[in-house]
């Protein structure tokens, strides 16, 4: 336990699958702001479709009474709430940092207690996720503070510390939440008798609000399809679920590469884009620090075996023959 202990607090894990996680949610509630910000009066306001008085009653009724936009039922106060919601998504986008990752909890926290009703699900794991992230380190890498973070961690060098502790639990503790995500998500498809009869995805197709794409609704017509789409994705799910703790990274990477192709194909075909858009950062955590920059070589070496087979040929230079009078010519 000892052993097992300290190497859990030797170095941190997971710097870079947590950077892109930082990216991925902060850019994609940053979309949020912008994409609704014509009508944020109407989704948001005080004299929105959900007037204050009814916000602040169903607040504490719920016995849920924190949100920034109950302080106040002024629009001054709710445009300055909202804009520094933005302004701090995109700025935690860019730099991270544990300060940075609290407040943009408590924002995207108070947003989602204004109006539930706005977002499609995406927010719930988000707000997890960004309670985590407060305990660990987000901008090691893709940062301008980058190369002063991984100066400061490599100053500890080998030895335990309690704050690389806490990252890695942190890290862990991400890690799980997705895999738990993954899995009751699977564990209810199964137990689902239209998921198991592989038709699901066409009655889903059938709701208004999911047709998104005529294409997309005119293909689960097709019952080849829609069985094959239904199996498809119960399998991707538990394929994350069961090898992301595996050894083997070429499986769990194509695991990883089929579920976020699954997201996309949400985020298009239903119109569900910033859950879609959550899920993909959060499984850029999945991967470890190996992982990354084993592809990264293997990226490297692929590019550079390309480029030498295309590489146009330089013509010969002929070699000056000698001269029997006077020398070389």
């Amino acid at each position: 336990m000892s052993t097992f202990l300290d190497r859990f607090a030797t170095g941190r894990r997971r710097l870079i699958g947590l950077s892109l996680l930082r990216i991925g949610l902060g850019a994609t509630t940053a979309l949020i702001y912008l994409a609704n910000f014509p009508y944020r009066d109407a989704l948001y306001g005080p004299n929105g479709t959900t007037s204050f008085a009814s916000f602040s009653a169903s607040q504490h009724s719920s016995g849920s009474v924190f949100s920034l936009y109950r302080l106040s039922d002024g629009d001054t106060w709710f445009n300055l709430v909202y804009f520094s919601g933005l302004v701090a998504a995109l700025v935690w986008t860019v730099l991270g940092g544990r300060a940075l990752t609290l407040v943009n909890a408590i924002f995207i926290w108070s947003l989602d207690q204004r109006n539930p009703n706005v977002l499609d699900g995406g927010d719930n794991l988000a707000r997890i996720l960004l309670l985590l992230l407060v305990f660990a380190t987000t901008n090691a890498y893709l940062s301008p503070l980058a190369a002063r973070t991984r100066a400061r961690l490599t100053a500890t060098g080998d030895k335990p510390t309690l704050l690389n502790s806490v990252h890695n639990a942190a890290a862990m503790l991400v890690v799980f939440q997705i895999c738990v995500v993954y899995a009751m998500s699977s564990f209810w498809k199964i137990v689902d008798t239209r998921w198991r009869e592989g038709n699901a995805l066409y009655y889903i197709s059938q709701l208004h609000q999911f047709q998104y794409s005529d294409t997309a609704t005119a293909l689960m017509h097709n019952a080849a399809v829609v069985t094959l789409a239904c199996y498809l994705t119960i399998t991707v799910q538990l394929a994350v679920v069961l090898l992301v703790p595996g050894r083997n990274r070429r499986l769990r990477e194509i695991a990883l590469l089929l579920v976020i192709g699954m997201h996309l194909g949400i985020g298009v075909t239903m119109g569900l884009v910033s859950f879609a858009l959550y899920m993909i950062a959060a499984d850029c955590a999945l991967l470890s620090d190996d992982d990354y920059r084993a592809t990264r070589d293997w990226l490297r070496r692929r590019f550079a075996s390309v480029y030498r087979r295309n590489a146009p040929v330089s013509p010969a230079v002929p070699t000056p023959e000698p001269d029997l009078v006077g020398g070389a010519r």
